[in-house]
């Protein structure tokens, strides 16, 4: 997950990545509710301050009391409310990209990936050479299938 000051902080680039790799990302909200966590944040941590200013004093009268007791019921009050827009918060920036370098070409699968050099020869064999997950198949050591269901393609489960 991206830091969320580097969002606050560069906006348009990351509204450039989610285009670039085709994810829809609601920046605008995740701003929203950042400046709203701020707004939340720095509430709670007043009234905290006041309370414990109160509570420093000492036993104090009546009118002090029902301050501190007001206090405490505007910090429950806020807290879930924060934590609601923590939540959501986190579940939106969870599906920002990382961005990509400039120079990385867009494509619209692997296929559009370019080879910018390679390293050594390439040997050449008098047999067809088989891929590493056939191969671990074929060993029974590796269970592909049950993988790909708990977590998705390109996963395999080592027996």
């Amino acid at each position: 997950m991206l830091d969320i000051k580097y969002i606050r902080e560069n906006p348009d680039k990351i509204k450039q990545a989610c285009e670039k790799k085709k994810v829809k990302c609601d920046i605008g909200r995740i701003l929203e509710l950042d400046e709203k966590r701020r707004e939340l944040l720095s509430e709670i941590e007043e009234l905290k301050a006041g309370q414990n200013k109160i509570s420093s004093q000492g036993q104090g009268d009546k009118k002090e009391i029902e301050k501190a007791k007001e206090l405490k019921g505007k910090i429950k009050n806020r807290e879930p409310e924060l934590a609601e827009v923590e939540e959501e918060l986190n579940q939106l920036a969870l599906q920002v990209p990382n961005p990509p370098l400039d120079d990385v070409p867009v494509g619209e699968s692997e296929k559009d990936n370019q080879v910018l050099r390679e390293e050594g020869e390439k040997p050449k064999f008098d047999f067809t050479p088989r891929d590493y997950l056939d191969l671990a198949e074929d060993l029974d050591i590796i269970d592909v299938k049950r993988a790909a269901k708990v977590s998705g393609t390109r996963f395999g489960y080592l027996k």
